[in-house]
This record gives C-alpha cells, structure tokens and sequence, in this order.
C-alpha cells in the first residue's frame, strides 16, 4: 500500500484551504473516509481474519500520519500567508499616512514661509519652487530644475552649516529615539510614519552675487517607508524683513557700481561742438 499518493494528496488540500478552522475538520471528514473504505475492503477481501485486521491497523496508521503532514503544512503555509498580507498592509498604511503628513507638512509650510523645498537623506535639494529661486534672486525660467541634485548646504553661510547638520541630526535621532522607547521590550521598533514636530534655526542664506540676507529656517523630518532611520527634510525658508531692506541695498549698490564701473569715460577738456558753434557766432556779432 503505497501513501506518497495519498499525502500529496491531503497536503494539497491543506495548502488550498490556508485556513486552519477548515482545513482540520475537512481533513478529519477525510480521515474517517479513508479508514472506513480500508475496514469495509478489508472485510471483503480477507474476511475479519488476522491478515485483514493488521491491515487496517496499518491503514490507521498511515491516514494518521497523513493527517498530521496535512495539519502541519496547512498551519505554516497559513502562517506564512497571513505574515506576508500583513507586512503588505502595514507597507501600505505606512505609505499612505507618510504622503498625508508630508502633504500636510509641506502645504503647512509654503503657507508660512517665503520659499520652501524638499532635500534627500544627503541633504541635496530634491525638489523646489520658483518662489526659492526669486527668493535667491537666481535668472532661472519658471519650472527650472537648475537647483535640484545640488548641496542645499552650499547655499549657506559657512559658520551656519555645521549648525544646520546639527540642526537636521537631532531631529532625526530625536525621532528614532521616540519610535525605540515607544515599542515593547524584546519586540522589535516599529516603523516611524510621523513627520518631526517643526523646528527652526536663524541663519544667513547666500544668493546670487554672494550676497547674503538673515533668513529663518523651518525643518521637518519626514521618515521614508521602507528605510528605516532614513528621512527626506522639508524646508521652509522665510525672509528677515528687518534685513530685507539691507539685502536689496546692497543689491542695488553692487549694480550701481557695475554700471559705473562699465560706463565711458569722457575727458574733461572735451567740448560739445554746438557749444564752439555758437561761441563763434557770438564773436563774430560784437
């Protein structure tokens, strides 16, 4: 009697069902098929006698066995299922709640602020407006991505930019440290989807010309599904209107300066020739 057949057969069916609350009871009917039909074909063929009794002892055995092969595979293959629909759904919550807050975020800021724009985990500049660059008084045409792949660090005064990374790693650990506190002992830390609460830094902000204006920097953190401990920033960059007024003089005194600096010289014992015309005329009279 062979039971390869008979096995694969009952873990199939356990593998289709992936429902341990079916898949038990369907197997059982099975069982108590199968060892019914082996006593009944039994008694025809040996008649009750010792043959036919060890026979369905061994039937026994076998639809036992097949029975437990049918329950243990149907339980993994169900707990497997169930591991990967949840890890799916989870992603996508995540995902779903990481663009809300973004959104949320980002809209926040371009309310609030006179430019804003959004950087990588490197902190280069990912995507911005053309309220940054007329904000940076950059010749760019509108909807230009000049900016975009370039260190938005560059843009910064020099004592500024280790305050800014400072300014961006705090954030990030801050985050990481709440998640970490916030999950059971012995469990592992669950995915971050919350953007950090807004943080600012004054700061001192090149433009075009290496001019320079004071400006208040607004930064949150916003996690990536599916990296851990990795976040795009959103930045909103609003003007100091007390410096504002300075900026634009000194924008205006460099252009001044340009144009004087290109402007042609006239010597000074030059004389315009309608003004020896009419001299001459004069003399001529008297």
């Amino acid at each position: 009697m062979s039971i390869l057949p008979h096995g694969q057969v009952r873990t199939a069916i356990g593998l289709v069902l992936c429902d341990f609350r079916v898949n038990v009871p369907t197997q059982f009917v099975v069982s108590l098929v199968h060892v019914w039909n082996s006593w009944n074909k039994g008694r025809q063929i040996s008649g009750g006698t010792e043959t036919a009794w060890n026979d369905f002892l061994f039937s026994c055995s076998t639809e036992l066995f097949a029975f437990g092969l049918a329950i243990t595979f149907g339980i993994v293959w169900e707990r497997a299922l169930w591991s990967q629909t949840e890890a799916l759904v989870l992603a996508k919550v995540c995902l779903e709640e990481s663009k809300s807050s973004w959104q949320a975020a980002r809209g926040l800021l371009a309310g609030m602020c006179d430019a804003d724009l959004e950087l990588d985990s490197n902190l280069n500049i990912l995507s911005s407006s053309d309220k940054l660059s007329h904000l940076l008084m950059c010749d760019l045409a509108p909807g230009s991505k000049a900016m975009e792949g370039r260190p938005f660090t560059n843009y910064l005064d020099e004592p500024d930019q280790p305050r800014f990374t400072e300014l961006i790693e705090t954030a990030c650990l801050s985050s990481l440290g709440s998640v970490s506190s916030g999950s059971a002992e012995g469990s592992p830390p669950e995915p971050s989807i919350k953007c950090t609460p807004a943080a600012s830094l004054q700061v001192h902000i090149r433009g075009a010309g290496c001019l320079q204006f004071a400006a208040e920097l607004f930064h949150v953190a916003v996690p990536i599904p599916g990296c851990n401990g990795k976040f795009r920033h959103l930045l909103g960059i609003k003007e100091d209107q007390a410096a504002k007024s300075t900026f634009l003089q000194q924008a205006n005194h460099k252009l001044h300066t340009t144009l004087q600096t290109d402007q042609p010289k006239t010597p000074s014992n030059y004389k315009q020739p309608t003004l020896q015309i009419a001299t001459h005329q004069q003399q001529n009279n008297h």
